[in-house]
C-alpha cells in the first residue's frame, strides 16, 4: 500500500503537474512551441541519469540531443524575429492609420469646395450631380458661383490624376477661380468662359513654375465653363478638352472644347480658347461630364462606356425629372462596369434652364 501510495504521489507530481504546465504553455506560446519544449523531457532525464547515476550515454541519445539542440536554436530564431516583424507590423499600422486620418481630414476639406446645391434651385428649373472620386479623394470637382441674381457660372474640373495629386490641384484651381470670380462681380465686366479658361490657363504655368520643359511639376486640368444669364436668356460656353452636351426639342448635340488643355508643360500660355453663344428659346438640358464616365471600361469586351452611348442615354430620358436622370445614369454605368475597376473620379452635372 504504501508504494502505491508513493507512486500515487510521485504521479500526480511529475505526470499531472506536466499536463497543467504543458496547457498553460500551450496557451501562452501556442501548442506547436509548447511541444517543442516539452519534447525536450527525455534528454534531461538521460543528462540527470548519466551525472547523477552514472550512466552511459548511446549514440543514437547524443544525435537526438543534437537536433534537439538545433532545433531550440532555430526556434530561438524564429522568435526573435517574429517578435521584430510584430513590432513592425504595430509601427506599419499605426502610420497606415496616421495617413488614413489624415486622407479622411483632407475629404472633408475638399467637400467644402463643392457648391450649396441650394444655389442650383435659385437658378435651374432641375439639376443633378453625380461626383464620385475613385478614392477617398479625388481630381474632379465642380463650381456653382453666383455673379447677380440672374447670372450664375457652372464649371465642371477634371484635375491631373485622382486621390492626393488631384486632390492638391483642385485646392490650387479653387483659389485661381474666387480670384477671378471677385475680379468679376468687383468690375461688372462682361463675362467670357474663354477667358477665364485663358486666365486660368496663364496662372497655372506661373503658379507651377511650367514657362519650359525642364518644370518638374507637369499638372494641369480639363475644364468646362457654363455662363449662365437668365434675364437675357444666353448661354456661354467654353471647353478646354471638355465637352458641352445640349438637348432641345428633344434633340441632343455637343459642342466640343478646344483640344488643349489647361497648365501642363506642353501647352502654350497664349492659347485663346472659344466662346460659344447659346440663345435660349425653349426649354434646355445642358450636361458637363469629366472623362471619367464616357472612359470608364466595361462590357463584355471591356471597351470604355463611350461618348456614343451616353449620348443616347441622355437624348432617351431627357424628359425624366433629373433625379431619376440621375439615377439611370449611375445604374447604367454600374451594370456596364460589371464589377470591373473603376478607373478615375467621376463627375457629372445636369441642369434644366428656359
Amino acid at each position: 500500500f504504501k508504494i502505491l501510495a508513493g507512486a500515487l504521489v510521485v504521479g500526480f507530481f511529475c505526470y499531472g503537474l506536466s499536463i497543467v504546465l504543458y496547457i498553460t504553455a500551450a496557451l501562452i506560446l501556442g501548442a506547436i512551441r509548447s511541444q517543442i519544449l516539452f519534447s525536450s523531457a527525455p534528454f534531461f532525464g538521460a543528462f540527470f541519469s548519466v551525472l547523477l547515476l552514472s550512466e552511459r550515454l548511446s549514440w543514437i541519445q547524443l544525435v537526438a540531443a543534437l537536433i534537439l539542440a538545433v532545433s531550440i536554436v532555430i526556434l530561438g530564431i524564429i522568435l526573435y524575429w517574429n517578435r521584430k516583424l510584430m513590432k513592425a507590423k504595430k509601427q506599419i499600422s499605426l502610420l497606415n492609420q496616421k495617413m488614413q486620418d489624415s486622407i479622411e481630414y483632407a475629404a472633408l476639406i475638399q467637400q467644402t469646395l463643392i457648391p450649396d446645391h441650394q444655389l442650383f434651385t435659385q437658378y435651374c428649373e432641375d439639376y443633378f450631380v453625380i461626383w464620385k472620386p475613385r478614392d477617398v479623394v479625388g481630381g474632379d470637382i465642380y463650381f456653382l458661383e453666383s455673379i447677380s441674381a440672374d447670372k450664375m457660372i457652372l464649371m465642371v474640373v477634371d484635375c491631373t490624376g485622382h486621390g492626393i495629386p488631384g486632390a492638391f490641384v483642385t485646392m490650387l484651381v479653387k483659389a485661381i477661380e474666387r480670384q477671378m470670380i471677385a475680379r468679376t462681380i468687383s468690375t461688372h465686366e462682361e463675362v467670357s468662359p474663354a477667358n477665364m479658361l485663358g486666365i486660368f490657363n496663364r496662372s497655372m504655368k506661373h503658379l507651377l513654375k511650367q514657362e519650359d520643359d525642364t518644370s518638374i511639376a507637369n499638372a494641369g486640368f480639363d475644364c468646362g465653363v457654363l455662363y449662365y444669364d437668365r434675364k437675357q436668356q444666353l448661354l456661354k460656353f467654353a471647353g478646354a478638352e471638355v465637352p458641352l452636351f445640349i438637348i432641345q426639342h428633344g434633340q441632343i448635340r455637343v459642342i466640343k472644347g478646344d483640344r488643349q488643355s489647361i497648365g501642363y508643360k506642353k501647352s502654350r500660355v497664349d492659347y485663346q480658347y472659344t466662346d460659344h453663344s447659346i440663345p435660349i428659346d425653349t426649354t434646355t438640358c445642358l450636361y458637363l461630364a469629366s472623362d471619367g464616365f464616357l472612359d470608364q471600361n466595361g462590357g463584355t469586351k471591356g471597351f470604355p462606356f463611350g461618348k456614343k452611348r451616353f449620348k443616347k442615354l441622355l437624348e432617351a430620358h431627357c424628359h425624366e425629372p433629373f433625379e431619376k436622370q440621375c439615377t439611370i445614369l449611375q445604374l447604367e454605368l454600374q451594370q456596364y462596369q460589371k464589377g470591373t475597376e473603376t478607373n478615375d473620379d467621376i463627375t457629372v452635372v445636369g441642369i434644366k434652364v428656359g
